[in-house]
C-alpha cells in the first residue's frame, strides 16, 4: 500500500483480486476465492497460504455458524 499517488495500477488491481477473494473466503464460496487467490499466488505469500486453505476447505468444508477463522491442525 501507499499514498494515493504512489500506488501503481497493478498495485491497485492486485490489492482488487485480494479483496476479492477475502469477499469470497468470508461467503465460504472456496472456488470463486481459489481463482482470485491462484492470481496472485506466485508473487504473494499470504494468497498463497488462503489458496491452500481454500482447496482444504473445498475438500472438507467447514460446519455451518463458520466463522471465516481457520484452526491450524499441526505446526
Amino acid at each position: 500500500m501507499g499514498l494515493a499517488g504512489d500506488v501503481t495500477e497493478e498495485e491497485l488491481s492486485r490489492m482488487k483480486v485480494y479483496a476479492d477473494g477475502l469477499r469470497c473466503w468470508r461467503s465460504q464460496d472456496f472456488t470463486c476465492a481459489v481463482l482470485s487467490f491462484e492470481r496472485l499466488s506466485a508473487t504473494d505469500p499470504p494468497s498463497r497460504f488462503f489458496l491452500e486453505r481454500c482447496r482444504e476447505l473445498i475438500e472438507n468444508p467447514p460446519a455451518s455458524g463458520w466463522d471465516h477463522i481457520y484452526s491450524l491442525h499441526s505446526k
